[in-house]
C-alpha cells in the first residue's frame, strides 16, 4: 500500500463499519487520500440506478481532470460503449490534441446533432463533452450526471501548463493570481450557467457557500463518479454500471510503477501551502461517492481484472512484479507495480491503440 494512505471510510461512515462497507469489495482496502472531509453534510448518497436504468447520461466535462487529456480517453470509453453509443465508428479514435467536437464529427455540422444520430438519446446533447456548466439544467441532468473530479490543485497546475486554460483576459502574472481566479472550476462546473470554458471556471465570481453545499449534494449521489488519480479503477466502474467492455484505449495513458504529472513540478513548489477552499470540500466529497460506488459494485483488483480482460495489451489490473503474487504488499486496490494515469502527459503514442 503507497505511504500516505490514511483509513477514512470508517470515519466518513460512523453508521457503517468498514467492514460492511467493503464487503463486497473485498478487504484490505486502500481507502481515499486527502484531507478528510469536515462536517456531516457529506455522504455517499442514496442512489444505486445506473444511468442506464434512466435512459441517458450527461458527461459534465470539468477541464483538465484527464477525461479529456490527450488522446481523449474518456470521450473514447464513452462513445465506443455499445449499449449507449450503438452507431459509433467503431474505428474513430480521437489523436493528440484533437478536440471532442473533432471526435463526433458526422454528415452534420453541431456535435449535439451527431451525438443524437450516434447515440439516439442515452448521452445528452448540451452534455457531450464540453465544458457546460450545469447551472439551471441541474434539474433535467442530475439523475443522469457521469464525470470526473481530480485533487484540486493538481488540477489548477495542470490547466497553468496547458496554456493557462480557462483564463481570458491580459495573462496572469504568475501562479498565485492565476489560482485566484481559477479556484473552484469544480464545483463552479456543477453550479453556473455558461458553455465557454472562461464563462465557467475563468469566470472572476467565487462559487458561495451555497454552491459549494449544492455542488457536493449533486457528486454524492452521481450515478458515476471517476477519479482521475484512480483512472484505472474509474474506468472498470464505469464498465459496471454501464454493462460496457474494457479496451486497450481506455488506459493509453497508463505508466508503470510511477507517477508522471505536472511536468516534474510538485503542488509545494507552485503553489506553497495554499488550498483551493471550494473544490476540496467537493473532491472530497466525489472520494466518498468513488468508493462507495465501489463498494456497492463489489470491485476490486481481482473483479476488475476479469471486467477488463479485454485490455489485453496494457493488461491494467495484472501483477507484473514477479515474485509479487505471493507478497503481503498485495491489496485488493493496491498492488507492486500498479500503474499511474499520466493525466498531463502530450507524448506521442498510438492513438489508435486497440
Amino acid at each position: 500500500m503507497r505511504a500516505g494512505r490514511v483509513s477514512v471510510l470508517a470515519v466518513l461512515f460512523p453508521a457503517r463499519s468498514l467492514a460492511l462497507l467493503l464487503q463486497d469489495a473485498g478487504a484490505g482496502a486502500a481507502e481515499p487520500t486527502g484531507p478528510l472531509p469536515t462536517g456531516a453534510a457529506i455522504s455517499a448518497g442514496s442512489g444505486t440506478a445506473t444511468p442506464l436504468s434512466t435512459g441517458m447520461v450527461a458527461w459534465i466535462h470539468i477541464p483538465k481532470t484527464g477525461a479529456s487529456s490527450p488522446p481523449c480517453p474518456f470521450a473514447k470509453t464513452l462513445y465506443h460503449n455499445r449499449h449507449l453509443c450503438p452507431d459509433f465508428p467503431v474505428d474513430r479514435f480521437l489523436r493528440r490534441d484533437g478536440r471532442v467536437e473533432d471526435f463526433l464529427r458526422c454528415s452534420a455540422k453541431l456535435p449535439w446533432s451527431c451525438v443524437n444520430q450516434f447515440c439516439h438519446g442515452a448521452v445528452h446533447e448540451l452534455f457531450y463533452g464540453s465544458h457546460r456548466g450545469v447551472g439551471k439544467l441541474v434539474n433535467v441532468v442530475k439523475d443522469h450526471m457521469v464525470g470526473f473530479f481530480r485533487q484540486p490543485e493538481e488540477r489548477l497546475i495542470a490547466a497553468w501548463h496547458r496554456g493557462k486554460h480557462s483564463w481570458k483576459g491580459p495573462a496572469p502574472q504568475n501562479i498565485s493570481e492565476f489560482a485566484d481566479r481559477i479556484q473552484g472550476c469544480q464545483a463552479r462546473t456543477l453550479t453556473m450557467d455558461g458553455w465557454r470554458k472562461w464563462e465557467i471556471c475563468g469566470n472572476p465570481h467565487k462559487p458561495s457557500k451555497e454552491q459549494v453545499q449544492q455542488a457536493v449534494q449533486l457528486v454524492s449521489n452521481m450515478p458515476f463518479v471517476g477519479l482521475a488519480e484512480h483512472w484505472d479503477f474509474s474506468i472498470c466502474l464505469f464498465h459496471k454500471v454501464m454493462n460496457g467492455t474494457c479496451a486497450d484505449h481506455d488506459f493509453v495513458n497508463m505508466r508503470p510503477g510511477s507517477k508522471h504529472s505536472n511536468k516534474g513540478d510538485s503542488v509545494k513548489s507552485l503553489l506553497g501551502d495554499w488550498t483551493d477552499p471550494y473544490d476540496t470540500p467537493l473532491y472530497d466529497a466525489a472520494q466518498v461517492r468513488f468508493w462507495a460506488l465501489m463498494a456497492e459494485n463489489g470491485l476490486n483488483r481481482e473483479t476488475c481484472a476479469r471486467i477488463c480482460a479485454g485490455a489485453t495489451k496494457s493488461r491494467p489490473f495484472a501483477v507484473h512484479h514477479e515474485g509479487a503474487h505471493t507478497s503481503n504488499l498485495i491489496s485488493h486496490f493496491d498492488w507492486p507495480g500498479r500503474p499511474f494515469y499520466d493525466a498531463d502527459s502530450a507524448v506521442d503514442v498510438d492513438y489508435n491503440y486497440v
